[in-house]
């Protein structure tokens, strides 16, 4: 069986990730000193409210794959 992995940066959707079986991995950034899993810990509109009210920029890494 084949499975597919794409990270929560592919702007894949809800009903394509559901059709096609993909799996998302979220990726990890940092705001200030906490570390936040994309699309879990934080909805897109606190996200950005971090963003824009705190001033705080975003730091990225890669998708931890175990």
């Amino acid at each position: 069986m084949l499975k597919v992995f794409v990270d929560s940066a592919s702007s894949i959707k809800q009903d394509e990730k559901e059709k096609y079986d993909v799996e998302i991995i979220p990726l990890r950034y940092l705001m200030g000193d906490v570390e936040y899993k994309d699309g879990i810990d934080l909805s897109i509109d606190e996200f950005y409210e971090k963003l824009i009210g705190e001033k705080l920029f975003p730091k990225t890494s890669l998708p931890n794959l175990t």
